[in-house]
Protein backbone atom coordinates (compact mmCIF):
# COMPACT_ATOMS: atom_id res chain seq x y z
CA UNK A 1 0.00 0.00 0.00
CA UNK A 2 2.90 2.55 0.80
CA UNK A 3 4.18 1.63 -2.45
CA UNK A 4 0.91 2.32 -4.30
CA UNK A 5 0.84 5.35 -2.47
CA UNK A 6 4.21 6.93 -3.07
CA UNK A 7 3.13 5.54 -7.16
CA UNK A 8 0.24 8.02 -6.85
CA UNK A 9 2.29 10.71 -5.12
CA UNK A 10 4.93 10.67 -7.83
CA UNK A 11 2.61 10.22 -10.87
CA UNK A 12 -0.04 12.19 -10.12
CA UNK A 13 -0.35 14.17 -7.12
CA UNK A 14 3.13 15.92 -7.68
CA UNK A 15 2.72 16.34 -11.59
CA UNK A 16 -0.51 17.97 -10.99
CA UNK A 17 0.46 20.13 -8.06
CA UNK A 18 3.51 21.52 -9.56
CA UNK A 19 1.22 22.96 -12.60
CA UNK A 20 -0.91 25.11 -10.01
CA UNK A 21 -0.34 28.93 -10.35
CA UNK A 22 2.66 29.30 -7.53
CA UNK A 23 -0.29 32.06 -5.80
CA UNK A 24 -2.67 29.47 -5.72
CA UNK A 25 -0.39 27.02 -3.92
CA UNK A 26 0.68 30.00 -2.04
CA UNK A 27 -2.55 30.28 -0.80
CA UNK A 28 -3.38 27.04 -0.21
CA UNK A 29 -0.20 26.71 2.35
CA UNK A 30 -1.77 29.93 4.16
CA UNK A 31 1.77 31.79 4.21
CA UNK A 32 0.46 35.15 3.07
CA UNK A 33 -1.17 37.52 5.53
CA UNK A 34 -4.52 38.38 5.11
CA UNK A 35 -3.75 41.94 5.24
CA UNK A 36 -0.89 41.29 1.59
CA UNK A 37 -3.87 40.59 -0.79
CA UNK A 38 -3.56 38.04 -3.53
CA UNK A 39 0.28 36.84 -3.54
CA UNK A 40 1.12 40.58 -2.18
CA UNK A 41 1.46 42.16 -5.21
CA UNK A 42 -1.67 44.31 -3.76
CA UNK A 43 0.15 45.16 -1.11
CA UNK A 44 3.63 46.35 -2.63
CA UNK A 45 1.67 48.59 -5.04
CA UNK A 46 -0.27 50.00 -2.44
CA UNK A 47 1.51 53.71 -2.06
CA UNK A 48 3.26 55.66 0.53
CA UNK A 49 2.07 58.34 2.31
CA UNK A 50 4.20 61.24 1.16
CA UNK A 51 5.22 64.62 2.33
CA UNK A 52 7.28 67.92 0.59
CA UNK A 53 10.82 67.72 1.58
CA UNK A 54 12.61 71.19 1.09
CA UNK A 55 15.83 69.88 0.45
CA UNK A 56 17.50 71.28 -2.95
CA UNK A 57 20.60 68.27 -2.92
CA UNK A 58 18.97 66.18 -5.67
CA UNK A 59 18.08 62.55 -4.94
CA UNK A 60 17.47 59.39 -7.21
CA UNK A 61 15.29 56.78 -5.03
CA UNK A 62 14.91 53.09 -6.24
CA UNK A 63 12.33 51.34 -5.82
CA UNK A 64 13.36 47.53 -5.63
CA UNK A 65 12.24 44.46 -3.96
CA UNK A 66 14.89 43.44 -1.60
CA UNK A 67 18.58 44.43 -0.77
CA UNK A 68 19.33 41.41 1.08
CA UNK A 69 23.11 40.08 -0.35
CA UNK A 70 21.34 36.61 -0.69
CA UNK A 71 18.76 38.21 -3.17
CA UNK A 72 20.91 39.88 -5.20
CA UNK A 73 21.53 37.79 -7.85
CA UNK A 74 20.37 38.50 -11.73
CA UNK A 75 18.13 40.92 -12.00
CA UNK A 76 18.58 42.31 -8.52
CA UNK A 77 22.09 42.45 -8.89
CA UNK A 78 21.65 44.42 -11.75
CA UNK A 79 19.30 47.46 -10.03
CA UNK A 80 22.08 46.94 -7.19
CA UNK A 81 24.60 47.58 -9.49
CA UNK A 82 22.72 50.44 -11.52
CA UNK A 83 22.45 52.80 -7.98
CA UNK A 84 26.49 52.39 -7.30
CA UNK A 85 27.34 53.59 -11.06
CA UNK A 86 25.21 56.62 -10.48
CA UNK A 87 27.06 56.84 -6.98
CA UNK A 88 30.47 56.74 -8.82
CA UNK A 89 29.19 58.83 -11.76
CA UNK A 90 27.49 61.40 -10.12
CA UNK A 91 29.05 61.69 -6.48
CA UNK A 92 26.52 64.84 -5.89
CA UNK A 93 23.45 63.04 -6.04
CA UNK A 94 21.90 61.50 -2.86
CA UNK A 95 20.37 57.93 -3.49
CA UNK A 96 17.86 55.79 -1.44
CA UNK A 97 16.70 52.84 -1.93
CA UNK A 98 12.91 51.34 -0.71
CA UNK A 99 13.09 47.80 -0.64
CA UNK A 100 9.52 47.15 -0.82
CA UNK A 101 8.56 43.23 -0.89
CA UNK A 102 11.39 41.83 1.56
CA UNK A 103 11.72 43.97 4.50
CA UNK A 104 15.26 44.59 5.52
CA UNK A 105 16.00 43.10 8.93
CA UNK A 106 19.61 42.60 8.83
CA UNK A 107 23.13 44.79 9.44
CA UNK A 108 25.79 46.07 7.25
CA UNK A 109 27.30 42.27 6.75
CA UNK A 110 23.89 41.17 5.30
CA UNK A 111 23.91 44.03 2.26
CA UNK A 112 25.49 43.36 -0.71
CA UNK A 113 29.36 44.70 -0.64
CA UNK A 114 28.68 47.25 -3.46
CA UNK A 115 26.12 48.53 -0.96
CA UNK A 116 28.21 48.86 1.91
CA UNK A 117 28.38 52.72 1.66
CA UNK A 118 24.53 52.93 2.37
CA UNK A 119 23.23 53.71 5.63
CA UNK A 120 20.35 52.01 7.25
CA UNK A 121 17.52 53.86 8.61
CA UNK A 122 13.86 52.95 9.66
CA UNK A 123 10.71 55.10 9.08
CA UNK A 124 10.83 56.34 12.19
CA UNK A 125 14.21 57.60 11.55
CA UNK A 126 13.03 59.56 8.14
CA UNK A 127 9.91 61.04 10.41
CA UNK A 128 12.34 62.66 13.12
CA UNK A 129 14.10 64.17 10.23
CA UNK A 130 16.94 62.23 10.09
CA UNK A 131 19.12 61.80 6.22
CA UNK A 132 21.81 60.30 4.67
CA UNK A 133 23.96 60.47 1.46
CA UNK A 134 22.96 57.17 0.60
CA UNK A 135 20.40 55.17 2.37
CA UNK A 136 18.37 51.46 2.69
CA UNK A 137 15.06 52.52 4.23
CA UNK A 138 14.97 49.30 6.12
CA UNK A 139 11.41 48.36 6.68
CA UNK A 140 9.72 50.74 3.42
CA UNK A 141 8.11 47.20 2.93
CA UNK A 142 5.41 48.19 5.80
CA UNK A 143 4.48 51.35 4.24
CA UNK A 144 4.27 52.29 8.33
CA UNK A 145 6.11 56.48 7.90
CA UNK A 146 5.77 59.30 5.98
CA UNK A 147 8.08 59.42 3.25
CA UNK A 148 9.56 63.01 1.70
CA UNK A 149 9.68 63.88 -1.68
CA UNK A 150 12.11 66.24 -3.28
CA UNK A 151 11.64 68.87 -6.22
CA UNK A 152 14.74 67.17 -7.58
CA UNK A 153 14.10 63.26 -7.21
CA UNK A 154 13.73 60.97 -9.93
CA UNK A 155 12.18 57.94 -9.04
CA UNK A 156 13.49 54.15 -10.82
CA UNK A 157 10.98 51.48 -10.77
CA UNK A 158 12.21 47.81 -11.50
CA UNK A 159 9.61 44.61 -11.27
CA UNK A 160 5.83 45.66 -12.08
CA UNK A 161 4.73 46.43 -8.90
CA UNK A 162 6.95 48.97 -8.10
CA UNK A 163 5.99 51.05 -11.08
CA UNK A 164 2.57 51.55 -9.38
CA UNK A 165 4.74 53.23 -6.33
CA UNK A 166 6.87 55.23 -8.40
CA UNK A 167 4.06 56.61 -10.27
CA UNK A 168 2.14 57.33 -7.21
CA UNK A 169 5.32 59.39 -5.89
CA UNK A 170 5.48 61.43 -9.14
CA UNK A 171 1.86 62.43 -8.82
CA UNK A 172 2.76 63.58 -5.05
CA UNK A 173 5.86 65.72 -7.05
CA UNK A 174 3.65 67.26 -9.16
CA UNK A 175 0.98 68.10 -6.40
CA UNK A 176 3.92 69.10 -3.83
CA UNK A 177 6.07 71.22 -6.71
CA UNK A 178 3.69 72.07 -9.97
CA UNK A 179 5.90 69.86 -11.92
CA UNK A 180 7.84 66.33 -11.80
CA UNK A 181 10.31 64.27 -13.68
CA UNK A 182 9.84 61.03 -15.44
CA UNK A 183 10.28 57.76 -13.96
CA UNK A 184 12.89 55.77 -14.85
CA UNK A 185 11.87 52.11 -15.48
CA UNK A 186 14.50 48.92 -15.59
CA UNK A 187 12.94 46.30 -17.44
CA UNK A 188 14.61 42.89 -17.69
CA UNK A 189 11.87 41.02 -18.78
CA UNK A 190 8.39 41.15 -20.78
CA UNK A 191 6.69 40.49 -17.37
CA UNK A 192 3.33 40.63 -18.83
CA UNK A 193 3.63 37.08 -20.50
CA UNK A 194 6.14 36.00 -18.86
CA UNK A 195 5.00 35.83 -15.33
CA UNK A 196 1.25 36.26 -15.38
CA UNK A 197 0.37 34.97 -18.61
CA UNK A 198 -3.66 35.98 -19.73
CA UNK A 199 -4.42 37.15 -16.34
CA UNK A 200 -5.34 40.37 -14.15
CA UNK A 201 -2.27 40.50 -13.54
CA UNK A 202 -0.82 40.44 -17.10
CA UNK A 203 -3.50 43.27 -17.48
CA UNK A 204 -1.94 45.58 -14.78
CA UNK A 205 1.96 44.52 -15.59
CA UNK A 206 1.26 45.65 -19.21
CA UNK A 207 -0.56 48.62 -18.48
CA UNK A 208 3.17 49.91 -16.75
CA UNK A 209 4.08 50.32 -20.46
CA UNK A 210 1.41 52.27 -21.31
CA UNK A 211 2.73 55.82 -19.50
CA UNK A 212 4.41 56.95 -22.74
CA UNK A 213 4.45 60.27 -21.74
CA UNK A 214 6.25 60.18 -18.19
CA UNK A 215 8.58 56.71 -18.34
CA UNK A 216 11.97 56.18 -19.46
CA UNK A 217 12.77 52.90 -20.35
CA UNK A 218 15.71 51.47 -19.58
CA UNK A 219 15.78 47.78 -21.27
CA UNK A 220 17.74 44.77 -20.52
CA UNK A 221 19.37 43.33 -24.16
CA UNK A 222 18.47 44.35 -27.59
CA UNK A 223 16.43 41.32 -28.05
CA UNK A 224 13.98 42.53 -25.07
CA UNK A 225 13.60 46.12 -26.94
CA UNK A 226 12.91 45.14 -30.23
CA UNK A 227 9.46 42.91 -28.37
CA UNK A 228 8.51 45.75 -26.99
CA UNK A 229 8.69 47.51 -29.96
CA UNK A 230 6.87 44.91 -31.57
CA UNK A 231 4.54 44.79 -28.98
CA UNK A 232 3.54 48.71 -29.77
CA UNK A 233 5.06 50.00 -26.63
CA UNK A 234 6.52 53.68 -26.32
CA UNK A 235 8.10 55.46 -23.88
CA UNK A 236 10.02 59.04 -23.72
CA UNK A 237 13.32 57.57 -24.44
CA UNK A 238 14.31 53.95 -24.24
CA UNK A 239 17.88 53.19 -23.32
CA UNK A 240 19.64 49.42 -24.14
CA UNK A 241 22.51 47.58 -21.86
CA UNK A 242 23.70 44.46 -21.23
CA UNK A 243 22.86 42.92 -18.23
CA UNK A 244 25.79 40.29 -18.04
CA UNK A 245 27.94 43.17 -18.23
CA UNK A 246 27.33 43.38 -14.62
CA UNK A 247 25.29 40.65 -13.11
CA UNK A 248 27.32 37.57 -14.11
CA UNK A 249 30.16 37.93 -11.52
CA UNK A 250 32.27 35.17 -12.65
CA UNK A 251 35.92 35.99 -13.75
CA UNK A 252 38.72 34.09 -15.77
CA UNK A 253 40.02 33.76 -13.15
CA UNK A 254 37.47 32.09 -11.71
CA UNK A 255 37.20 28.94 -14.06
CA UNK A 256 38.34 25.23 -13.00
CA UNK A 257 38.13 21.62 -13.59
CA UNK A 258 34.94 20.26 -14.70
CA UNK A 259 33.01 17.60 -12.63
CA UNK A 260 31.10 15.08 -14.28
CA UNK A 261 27.22 17.65 -12.93
CA UNK A 262 24.35 18.59 -15.20
CA UNK A 263 22.64 21.90 -13.71
CA UNK A 264 19.04 22.12 -13.89
CA UNK A 265 17.11 25.64 -13.67
CA UNK A 266 14.44 23.96 -11.88
CA UNK A 267 11.32 26.14 -11.27
CA UNK A 268 8.43 23.79 -11.10
CA UNK A 269 5.48 26.25 -10.42
CA UNK A 270 6.89 29.30 -13.25
CA UNK A 271 5.51 27.62 -16.80
CA UNK A 272 8.32 29.75 -18.46
CA UNK A 273 11.14 27.74 -17.48
CA UNK A 274 9.85 24.64 -18.42
CA UNK A 275 10.26 22.33 -16.07
CA UNK A 276 8.29 19.18 -16.81
CA UNK A 277 9.40 19.06 -20.28
CA UNK A 278 13.30 19.34 -18.68
CA UNK A 279 12.15 16.64 -16.45
CA UNK A 280 10.82 13.95 -18.91
CA UNK A 281 13.57 14.43 -21.13
CA UNK A 282 15.61 13.43 -18.25
CA UNK A 283 13.56 10.38 -18.22
CA UNK A 284 14.32 9.73 -21.23
CA UNK A 285 17.98 10.07 -21.48
CA UNK A 286 19.02 8.03 -18.28
CA UNK A 287 16.72 5.61 -19.13
CA UNK A 288 17.80 5.24 -22.46
CA UNK A 289 21.88 5.77 -21.64
CA UNK A 290 22.79 3.98 -18.56
CA UNK A 291 26.37 5.20 -18.80
CA UNK A 292 25.11 9.00 -18.58
CA UNK A 293 22.82 7.85 -15.50
CA UNK A 294 25.60 6.51 -13.82
CA UNK A 295 28.19 8.77 -14.23
CA UNK A 296 26.29 12.23 -14.02
CA UNK A 297 25.15 13.92 -10.90
CA UNK A 298 21.76 15.89 -11.98
CA UNK A 299 21.00 18.86 -9.84
CA UNK A 300 18.21 21.40 -10.00
CA UNK A 301 18.26 24.92 -7.99
CA UNK A 302 16.06 27.37 -8.52
CA UNK A 303 13.10 26.97 -6.35
CA UNK A 304 12.34 24.34 -3.92
CA UNK A 305 10.62 20.82 -4.85
CA UNK A 306 11.03 17.61 -3.98
CA UNK A 307 14.00 15.35 -5.15
CA UNK A 308 13.22 13.28 -8.02
CA UNK A 309 14.12 9.68 -9.49
CA UNK A 310 15.09 9.34 -12.58
CA UNK A 311 16.01 6.00 -14.37
CA UNK A 312 18.87 3.53 -13.64
CA UNK A 313 19.19 4.90 -10.12
CA UNK A 314 19.92 8.74 -10.79
CA UNK A 315 18.65 10.81 -8.91
CA UNK A 316 17.15 14.68 -9.81
CA UNK A 317 18.32 16.35 -6.46
CA UNK A 318 16.90 19.75 -5.90
CA UNK A 319 19.26 22.82 -4.24
CA UNK A 320 16.44 25.11 -4.37
CA UNK A 321 17.52 28.61 -3.64
CA UNK A 322 20.94 28.51 -3.10
CA UNK A 323 23.16 31.97 -1.76
CA UNK A 324 25.31 33.55 -4.16
CA UNK A 325 28.61 32.45 -3.00
CA UNK A 326 27.44 28.75 -2.89
CA UNK A 327 25.66 28.63 -6.07
CA UNK A 328 28.46 30.08 -7.65
CA UNK A 329 30.82 27.74 -6.51
CA UNK A 330 28.42 24.76 -7.45
CA UNK A 331 27.96 26.23 -10.78
CA UNK A 332 31.47 26.39 -11.78
CA UNK A 333 32.17 22.91 -11.24
CA UNK A 334 29.73 21.68 -13.73
CA UNK A 335 30.32 20.58 -16.66
CA UNK A 336 26.99 21.03 -18.33
CA UNK A 337 23.15 22.34 -17.68
CA UNK A 338 19.90 23.29 -19.22
CA UNK A 339 18.31 26.49 -18.91
CA UNK A 340 14.94 27.36 -20.11
CA UNK A 341 12.89 30.14 -20.13
CA UNK A 342 10.13 31.04 -22.75
CA UNK A 343 10.60 34.92 -23.02
CA UNK A 344 12.33 37.68 -25.02
CA UNK A 345 14.59 37.69 -21.53
CA UNK A 346 17.82 36.54 -22.17
CA UNK A 347 18.39 34.93 -18.68
CA UNK A 348 21.60 35.18 -16.49
CA UNK A 349 21.45 31.78 -15.61
CA UNK A 350 22.34 30.33 -18.93
CA UNK A 351 24.68 32.44 -19.45
CA UNK A 352 26.39 32.65 -15.61
CA UNK A 353 27.03 28.82 -16.52
CA UNK A 354 28.36 29.44 -20.14
CA UNK A 355 30.19 31.85 -19.24
CA UNK A 356 31.88 29.53 -16.12
CA UNK A 357 33.04 27.04 -18.88
CA UNK A 358 29.60 24.63 -18.66
CA UNK A 359 28.18 23.14 -22.00
CA UNK A 360 24.63 24.92 -22.05
CA UNK A 361 21.02 23.96 -23.85
CA UNK A 362 18.98 27.14 -23.54
CA UNK A 363 16.28 28.36 -25.99
CA UNK A 364 15.34 31.25 -28.64
CA UNK A 365 12.24 33.02 -28.48
CA UNK A 366 11.05 35.60 -31.19
CA UNK A 367 13.72 38.11 -31.08
CA UNK A 368 16.00 36.10 -28.54
CA UNK A 369 18.19 34.23 -30.74
CA UNK A 370 20.28 32.43 -28.20
CA UNK A 371 23.32 30.53 -29.80
CA UNK A 372 24.29 34.18 -30.27
CA UNK A 373 24.67 35.18 -26.55
CA UNK A 374 27.85 32.82 -26.24
CA UNK A 375 29.81 30.07 -28.28
CA UNK A 376 28.63 27.43 -24.99
CA UNK A 377 25.10 27.62 -25.39
CA UNK A 378 23.32 25.10 -27.72
CA UNK A 379 19.83 24.96 -28.52
CA UNK A 380 17.47 21.57 -29.32
CA UNK A 381 16.40 21.09 -32.90
CA UNK A 382 12.67 20.92 -31.29
CA UNK A 383 11.53 21.94 -28.10
CA UNK A 384 9.81 18.19 -27.51
CA UNK A 385 11.05 15.64 -25.31
CA UNK A 386 12.92 13.94 -27.69
CA UNK A 387 14.83 17.09 -29.17
CA UNK A 388 15.54 18.57 -25.81
CA UNK A 389 16.71 14.77 -24.99
CA UNK A 390 18.81 14.30 -27.62
CA UNK A 391 20.04 17.81 -26.92
CA UNK A 392 21.13 16.47 -23.32
CA UNK A 393 22.58 13.54 -25.10
CA UNK A 394 24.90 15.33 -27.63
CA UNK A 395 25.88 17.99 -25.13
CA UNK A 396 27.40 15.48 -22.48
CA UNK A 397 29.06 13.54 -25.21
CA UNK A 398 30.80 16.80 -26.43
CA UNK A 399 31.91 17.13 -23.08
CA UNK A 400 32.94 13.06 -23.03
CA UNK A 401 35.09 14.24 -26.24
CA UNK A 402 36.53 16.91 -25.03
CA UNK A 403 36.07 17.99 -21.31
CA UNK A 404 38.40 21.38 -21.89
CA UNK A 405 36.24 22.66 -24.40
CA UNK A 406 33.64 24.62 -22.53
CA UNK A 407 36.52 25.92 -20.55
CA UNK A 408 38.75 27.23 -23.41
CA UNK A 409 35.36 29.51 -24.44
CA UNK A 410 34.53 30.73 -21.90
CA UNK A 411 38.27 32.05 -21.48
CA UNK A 412 38.38 33.90 -24.71
CA UNK A 413 34.89 35.06 -23.80
CA UNK A 414 35.31 36.50 -20.48
CA UNK A 415 39.38 38.15 -21.45
CA UNK A 416 38.05 39.68 -23.94
CA UNK A 417 34.82 41.03 -21.89
CA UNK A 418 37.12 42.13 -19.24
CA UNK A 419 39.39 44.09 -21.36
CA UNK A 420 36.43 45.79 -22.52
CA UNK A 421 35.22 46.47 -18.94
CA UNK A 422 38.30 48.83 -18.20
CA UNK A 423 37.30 51.06 -21.21
CA UNK A 424 33.44 50.96 -21.10
CA UNK A 425 30.39 51.57 -18.38
CA UNK A 426 28.12 49.29 -17.52
CA UNK A 427 26.03 51.81 -18.06
CA UNK A 428 26.91 54.13 -20.55
CA UNK A 429 24.39 56.36 -20.75
CA UNK A 430 24.29 57.61 -17.95
CA UNK A 431 25.12 61.28 -18.19
CA UNK A 432 22.36 61.52 -21.24
CA UNK A 433 19.66 59.71 -19.03
CA UNK A 434 20.23 62.65 -16.55
CA UNK A 435 20.30 65.44 -19.10
CA UNK A 436 16.30 64.30 -20.38
CA UNK A 437 15.56 64.91 -16.90
CA UNK A 438 13.94 68.39 -17.40
CA UNK A 439 15.86 70.73 -14.77
CA UNK A 440 17.23 67.25 -12.72
CA UNK A 441 20.11 68.51 -10.41
CA UNK A 442 18.95 72.45 -10.30
CA UNK A 443 16.95 73.81 -8.03
CA UNK A 444 14.00 75.41 -10.42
Amino acid sequence: MNKMLNVVKEKVARPIWRRLPKRVQTQVRGHLPAEYGRNGYFHVMSPFNAQRDPGERTRVTMIMPSVHKDHLTGGPATLANFMVEIKARFPQYDLRILPVMVPFTGGKEDLAKSLSQFDILQGADIEKGQDATYSVISDAAYKGFTLPVRRNEVFVASMWPTFFLAKALQRKQEEFFGAFHSIQYIIQDYEPLALFAWSDFYLMARQTYEDSKSTIALVATKSLSEYLDRAGHHFIAKYVFDPAQNAVSIRSADLRQKKETFIVYGRPDTPRNCFDLIFEALLKVTGEHPSIAERFKFVSVGTTHPSYRLRNGALLECRGFMPPEAYKELTLGAAAGIYFVVSPHTGYVGLELARGGALVISNSFETKIIRDLHPNIREPEAMTVDGVASAIVTTIQEFWRDSQAGLRAARADLEAREANSLREENFPFLEQLFERQHGFGSSQ
